[in-house]
């Protein structure tokens, strides 16, 4: 399919077009879903509204709940404190009620509300007229019908005993048996006002009766008429504030039972009613919300789906006419890289960026040919220079060992001999020359010392100097060799030479690594010596990621692990009395140096030593 070209546009334009193209629809189906939403947001705040009306709601109905629990604790305990909580009720939930009055707009419910609130006003006035009756109640039981039934018995007990003092049994008899029907009118109250048993009433009516019907009996000596008429007086009164604290206890009883139970009872009847109109009102708000919101988000995901696909082709399109072109000449680079220069750069026709661009290619085609060019030359310089660079190095690292040499180690022999020249000039001039002959010996053994170091030194110096050629070498075939050409040394020295395992290939420069081996098998033969007599030399490798391992393990004393890296110092010796210069391993890790490698050894005093050798493969 032919596809129009867009190349008389440029890249940037094509590009701005198709981003502003976007964002308009994207500011379309954002205006659209604002507007859904802000429905949404419409009934999501009318729904945070009822949620408030009937958490507010029952938060009434608890706080009337709570109300008739403190009232009821308050008839069967009359405490102060639950009256002071209950008054504090009373107010938070009439406070309540005004709040959800202004706050509702419906109509039935303000019509709830205002018969709650008359209704709590009712309640509210009963609850003080139970107060009232409580205290009066317990006035009259508490206090005055026990200040008047001491007052009837002290007066009848007075009466007693002046007819006892008379000697009037008959009259002290009827008066012990109005005693009697006292003391039983006291306990008929304790147990009416316990019990409320209705026919105790009856039957204290009837004892009041027969004691007035004996105190008027009674009344027939003159001379003691006073005295019984007050006691009649006093026990009318006692019988009055009994039949008052009755009253009393019936009236309390029906405004609690009747009254406030009522009260009560219309109050959480209205208060549920209130509770369930807003629980209704907020499962519709609840469900149109739901509703607008599935519409807002299909709405939302069909406009979203074709700003998608409109989105895809124009970026497809604009891609097209990018990536295409783009590919081609990519694929020119990497010829170019390849250093392939016969290859056709497409689209210089193009009037847009990726016109100038093929165009830029050709450029760098050509200059690429002459950076070639160049780069040839500079590799060879640059490969000279690097040579140059480490033969400097190396010969900079030598120059100070050098320098550390002659400054400490070749001095000791050199003062050595003058010591003994000195002495053996001072015993010629005595005369006694045999004896400065027999001097001349330790001169001679200075010398040679110096001599040695001097040899060491220099087998030092030519590692990675003389001698670099590096090949590929097969060391079983090279440590093979170097076991025949030191058997008749190995016999001499007792030790016995172990090839354990198939050794690897290395690329390595031949003599150095024999010189390397050499070197440790002369240090084994100098300290690794067994008391037991059995030396053994074992020589064998590993793999370990991206190197060659060769190990050399002796059968010796072995090493302590404080001196793992002194041994590798230049003139450091375990031993001070065993003959060396203290040269050989020096030279053996300058070696591994050379070979981009590494020496170390593992061992542990009195279980022989380990040497291990890693060779990089690249």
């Amino acid at each position: 399919m032919n596809l129009p070209r867009l190349d008389f546009i440029s890249l940037r334009l094509r590009v701005s077009l198709g981003f502003i193209f976007i964002c308009i629809i994207l500011i379309v189906v954002g205006i659209f879903s604002y507007l859904g939403f802000s429905q949404s947001k419409d009934h999501f705040l009318d729904l945070t509204s009822i949620n408030e009306q009937a958490r507010l709601h029952i938060n009434i109905e608890r706080d009337v709940s709570e109300l008739q629990g403190r009232v009821q604790q308050y008839i069967y305990e009359g405490r102060k404190f639950t009256e002071g909580k209950i008054h504090e009720l009373f107010k938070t939930i009439s406070e309540d009620l005004k709040t959800a009055h202004e706050s509702t707009g419906r109509e039935i419910a303000k019509g709830f509300i205002i018969n709650i609130i008359e209704q709590l006003n009712l309640y509210s006035e009963a609850f003080s007229q139970v107060v009232e009756e409580r205290k009066l109640r317990t006035d009259l039981v508490e206090n005055k019908l026990v200040t008047d039934s001491k007052l009837s018995e002290d007066s009848l007990l007075r009466y007693i005993k002046l007819e006892d003092e008379k000697g009037n049994i008959g009259h002290v008899s009827k008066a012990h048996m109005i005693m009697n029907s006292l003391l039983s009118i006291g306990k008929q109250t304790f147990t009416y006002f316990e019990t409320l048993d209705s026919t105790l009433v009856t039957e204290t009516k009837r004892i009041f009766n027969d004691i007035r019907s004996s105190i008027s009996k009674l009344i027939e000596d003159e001379e003691e008429m006073l005295l019984l008429r007050e006691i009649q007086r006093i026990i009318s009164r006692y019988e009055y504030e009994w039949f008052r604290a009755v009253q009393a206890t019936r009236g309390y009883l029906y405004l609690v039972n009747v009254v406030l139970a009522g009260e009560a009872s219309e109050i959480l009847h209205n208060t549920d009613r209130l509770k369930k109109i807003s629980i209704n009102d907020m499962d519709i708000v609840h469900k149109q919300s739901a509703l607008l919101l599935q519409k807002s988000i299909f709405f939302t995901i069909i406009m979203t789906v074709v700003t998608v696909i409109i989105g895809v082709v124009i970026s497809w399109l604009i891609a097209r006419s990018v990536i295409v072109p783009i590919n081609r000449l990519t694929k020119v680079f990497k010829l170019l890289a390849k250093g392939d220069h016969s290859s056709n750069i497409p689209s210089r026709d193009l009037k847009d960026e990726i016109g100038d661009l093929s165009r830029a290619a050709e450029v760098f085609r050509n200059k690429n040919i002459q950076t070639e060019q160049l780069l040839k030359k500079s590799e060879v310089l640059t490969a000279d220079l690097e040579e140059r660079t480490n033969d400097l190095a190396r010969s900079n690292d030598e120059l100070e060992q050098f320098v550390y040499t002659v400054s400490h180690d070749l001095k000791s022999p050199l003062v050595t001999s003058m010591g003994f020249i000195s002495m053996i000039k001072d015993i010629a001039k005595k005369g006694e020359y045999e004896k400065a002959v027999s001097k001349l010996d330790q001169v001679v053994q200075a010398n040679n010392r110096m001599g040695q170091l001097i040899n060491d030194l220099l087998d030092l110096s030519r590692v990675g100097r003389i001698d670099t050629e590096k090949k590929h070498h097969d060391m079983n075939v090279l440590l093979e060799d170097l076991r025949e050409t030191m058997e008749h040394k190995l016999k001499k020295e007792q030790f016995e030479l172990v090839l354990e395992n198939e050794l690897p290939s290395l690329y390595i420069n031949e003599s150095r690594i024999l010189q390397l081996f050499e070197n440790m098998m002369s240090n084994t033969f100098k300290y690794a010596r067994n008391p037991s007599g059995k030396n053994i030399v074992k020589i064998g490798s590993r793999k370990d990621g991206d190197a060659d391992l060769i190990y050399i393990t002796d059968s010796g004393p072995g090493i302590p692990e404080e001196y793992h890296e002194k041994i590798f110092v230049l003139f450091y010796k375990l031993d001070n009395s065993i003959e060396g210069t203290g040269v050989g391993l020096s030279v053996v890790r300058k070696v591994m140096q050379f070979h981009c490698g590494r020496v170390w050894v593992e061992s542990k005093a009195g279980h022989g030593a380990t040497f291990w050798l890693e060779f990089p493969r690249n």
